[in-house]
């Protein structure tokens, strides 16, 4: 065997040998393909595979193209899909926490609040408690902003809400509607244009003031209350628990730093969306409703009552529930 033989095959060993160590990963997301937001999940997958050398590359899925929005935790549990980015409050049906985990409507004022009860605050930790039930590991938050309300009739006040059909999330969102007398509707994020074009709602708790002009729905809701103040979700990045063991130390590492980098880069830009929003809102015909602060003190008096509630549902729940009211007391949010 000459030489060159000899090379030819230790190099094909090297090649098999890194192939084997390599691992791809299916991730559905809760965004619609061609969103600003599904380009930044894109760009994260990305950023792994370069971050890992080829070690770890995530095939990125829009919302519903695999499995329903609200089977993809049970879809990463049993490992039909690898990883997803949906929101928390999907799932709180199946475990109370997850509600006060990924919305709790009208606590926090801007997405690095709700940042820090994540990574100071012992949210984190929590989070990963919450998911480890189901087999999945809890990467971290994502956020993109404080949500704007579009709504097909003039809302200036929490009356204004009494009969209100409104699309929202399950859980503290939903209850808190209903308390001030409003009607939720859930559906996905992608129904909402045809749901307000068709009269089916009045008014939409879906994104920020840039993510809903993406979407046009300033052409079928002409109203929308800004700044935002209903609420700030915080989706996840989360991985089947199997297939996190898996992966090399350094490798979780890195994704652990990818995703506070995505967290970082959701925020940032859609916060310049919104920029652009507010600078095209007049010639797009969008009226922004700013809510007089008596009316935002009535409406946070009325959801710190569905907080508690929801503490209350299980173990888990109260425990997020405290560390949340610690969390605010600390940064000056509640007396």
């Amino acid at each position: 065997m000459n030489i060159k033989t000899v090379l030819l095959m230790a190099s094909a060993l090297c090649t098999s040998g890194a192939m084997a160590f390599s691992d791809t990963w299916k991730m559905q997301t809760l965004w619609p393909d061609g969103s600003t937001n599904q380009a930044i999940i894109e760009e994260f997958a990305t950023n792994v595979e370069t971050a890992t050398e080829g070690e770890i590359k995530i095939d990125v899925y829009g919302v519903g193209t695999v499995v329903p929005f609200t089977e993809t935790l049970q879809a990463v549990g049993r490992g039909i899909l690898q990883a997803q980015h949906s929101g928390s409050v999907y799932f709180a049906g199946q475990e109370p926490a997850l509600a006060l985990i990924g919305e709790i409507s009208g606590a926090y004022e801007n997405p690095q609040q709700l940042t820090g009860w994540f990574y100071e605050g012992g949210g984190l930790e929590l989070a990963r408690e919450a998911y480890a039930q189901f087999n999945i590991f809890y990467v971290g938050p994502v956020l993109w902003g404080m949500e704007s309300n579009p709504t097909k009739r003039l809302v200036e006040g929490v009356d204004d809400l009494k009969g209100l059909k409104i699309r929202t999330t399950q859980g503290v969102a939903s209850e808190l509607m209903a308390s001030l007398g409003a009607s939720p509707v859930s559906m996905a994020g992608s129904e909402v244009f045809s749901a307000l074009d068709k009269g089916v709602i009045d008014a939409a708790d879906w994104g920020t003031l840039g993510m809903n002009a993406q979407l046009g729905l300033h052409q079928v809701a002409k109203y929308e209350l800004y700044p935002g103040f209903f609420q700030m979700p915080a989706a996840d990045l989360a991985v089947n628990l199997d297939t996190w063991n898996k992966l090399s130390l350094e490798n979780q590492n890195k994704i652990e730093a990818a995703v506070r980098d995505l967290n970082h880069s959701m925020i940032s830009q859609l916060g310049t969306l919104d920029e652009e929003a507010i600078a095209t809102a007049e010639e797009e015909g969008l009226i922004l409703v700013d809510w007089p602060q008596e009316e935002r003190a009535k409406f946070r008096e009325a959801a710190s009552k569905i907080w508690a509630n929801w503490g209350a549902k299980s173990e888990l729940a109260e425990r997020v529930y405290e560390s949340h009211m610690d969390y605010l007391r600390k940064i000056g949010l509640l007396d």
